[in-house]
């Protein structure tokens, strides 16, 4: 392992290169800006057992040096593991919005037991445009990492562009412990989000939380709109099992949703060049065996037109199911408060729900 302080630019720019049991303090970009020449490239490499301190002291001035890993072209056969981040102001992991070939092809992304404190962001995937339609990014795994205060972890596919099988598929998000930070996963087919913890802190204020917009890095004049949500996800074969959600039990109304989920959020079926060709529904959801508490909305499947006959049609399959949802009280006059919506054609079942009222 080697040792860097004060480097004043990227610290290194790589491909398909390991980097092992390094030190690193006080760098103004990335500690390692991975860009891959090919994503024919078979061979896996690991940025594994580092310790960072303090890293993107230039951001956004540095624009693409977003996070204390940043990836470039390609972001393939790399597995993060074991690494502990301290102190970013950018992303942990920077900006994955590159593209693997073909509906196949998954990106061997890991990240799996790092730990990360106190930085702007933890990840951001995105995409705008329909050019990049016919490319998939499959097979993100995130596992078994603890995020404290690092903000949200982003996958977000602009609206109107979802296409038949996902741009964004089969992605593991499981066994993660988030403090202080939100996860949104807008257009993922085929997400497993189970056994993960979300949790905020009397600390965090819902006003910081709760409605704000996000910083799009790298690209300043760009935002997105994050939902008054915990966990917000939308897509189509998604399983959300056994996490806890949990806020600190003051809040009022305004904290909204623990789990959000839209159930015609996707939009069109878009063509490779932007064509409609159906309207999609989101569908097949199991959300069971989650504990979600302190939230006025405990968990949600609807937003508008929710008895119209293609919700009812295509929201065949949807399944909440063995949850335990502890609603925080409303502090208002207006406030509203509810355990589980559900849209028609979802099935609900053996569920428990405690609502507490303005005077309890």
């Amino acid at each position: 392992g080697c040792t860097f302080n004060g480097v004043p630019g990227e610290n290194m720019i790589t491909s398909y290169t390991s980097i092992m049991n390094c030190t690193a303090d006080s760098l103004f970009g990335s500690f390692s800006h991975l860009t891959n020449t090919t994503a024919e490239q078979e061979r896996i490499c690991y940025i594994a057992g580092n310790v960072l301190t303090n890293t993107g002291l230039g951001f956004p001035a540095n624009n693409h040096g977003e996070g204390a890993i940043t990836f470039s072209e390609n972001p393939i056969n790399y597995h993060v593991v074991d690494n502990v981040f301290k102190n970013g102001k950018h992303y942990v992991f920077g900006y994955m919005n590159k593209e693997t070939d073909g509906a196949n092809q998954s990106c061997n992304a890991v990240f799996d037991n790092n730990t990360a404190d106190n930085y702007l962001g933890i990840m951001i995937a995105y995409y705008a445009s329909v050019a990049t339609l016919d490319k998939r990014y499959k097979g993100l795994r995130i596992t078994n990492n603890t995020f404290t205060r690092c903000g949200d972890l982003m996958v977000n596919l602009n609206s109107g562009l979802y296409k038949e099988g996902g741009h964004f598929s089969d992605f593991n998000i499981s066994g993660n412990t988030f403090i202080d930070g939100r996860v949104m996963l807008n257009g993922v087919d085929g997400v497993r989000f189970n056994n993960n913890r979300i949790l905020f802190s009397q600390e965090f204020g819902h006003t910081a939380f709760f409605g704000r917009q996000v910083q799009f890095p790298g690209f300043q004049t760009s935002y997105i709109n994050f939902y008054p949500a915990a966990l917000y996800a939308v897509g189509r074969d998604m399983k959300i099992i056994g996490n806890t959600i949990e806020a600190f039990p003051t809040y009022n109304d305004t904290l909204r949703y623990g789990i959000f989920t839209d159930v015609h959020g996707l939009g069109a079926l878009k063509d490779s060049a932007g064509a409609d060709t159906d309207f999609n529904y989101q569908s097949n959801v199991e959300i069971s065996g989650n504990t979600v508490a302190g939230f006025s909305r405990g968990i949600a499947t609807m937003a508008g037109n929710q008895g119209s006959p293609a919700v009812v049609r295509e929201s065949i399959g949807t399944i909440i199911s063995d949850n335990y949802v502890h609603n925080s009280k409303t502090l208002s006059a207006t406030g509203d408060s509810w355990g589980i919506t559900v849209c028609p054609g979802c099935i609900a079942s053996n569920n428990t729900i405690i609502r507490e009222n303005a005077s309890t």
